[in-house]
């Protein structure tokens, strides 16, 4: 046995500082790269149930029409609960104010983004879904064109 030394004991318990950086580094890189991945996911998500949910009202517009000879700007009129309209991420009416809510439905006659369309069915962000700003508010009118307010545009539907 030399003296001063201490021999490392195979049975030695824990870890060194720099085992501990090192675990905790890979840890955040990790998280670093999951964490926008599942958000900008999760946005995904909740855009495509707004999208169904246009898809729903403007077939209940045209509905209305055939009904009525003329369009309606209450979502009500159309069967639904509130005017505007929250949807969750699943595309289900929630109660206004709601945390739940990621869009909020609303129909307009004459239609802001197309004037010259019969009526235009909006979502528009709320809640956590105002992180979304590739698409932000998304539309579709009485001829069918779709779109969105943010950059993407087109690429949103």
């Amino acid at each position: 046995m030399k003296y001063g030394l201490k021999s490392r004991s195979s049975a030695q318990r824990g870890l060194t500082m720099i085992e501990l950086m090192v675990t905790i580094s890979i840890i955040a890189i990790l998280a670093g790269i999951a964490i926008p991945t599942y958000e900008r996911y999760t946005r995904g998500s909740n855009r495509t149930a707004a999208k169904t949910t246009l898809e729903r009202v403007r077939g209940l517009a045209e509905s209305y029409f055939l009904n009525n000879k003329s369009y309606t700007n209450d979502l009500t009129n159309l069967g639904f609960n509130a005017n505007p309209l929250e949807i969750d991420k699943s595309g289900e009416e929630v109660a206004a104010g709601s945390s739940d809510a990621k869009y909020q439905i609303i129909i307009n006659v004459p239609g802001v983004f197309c004037p010259n369309c019969t009526y235009e069915v909006g979502a528009i962000p709320i809640n956590t879904q105002l992180d979304d700003t590739d698409c932000m508010t998304l539309f579709i009118n009485s001829t069918n064109q779709k779109g969105a307010s943010g950059p993407k545009g087109l690429k949103c539907w």
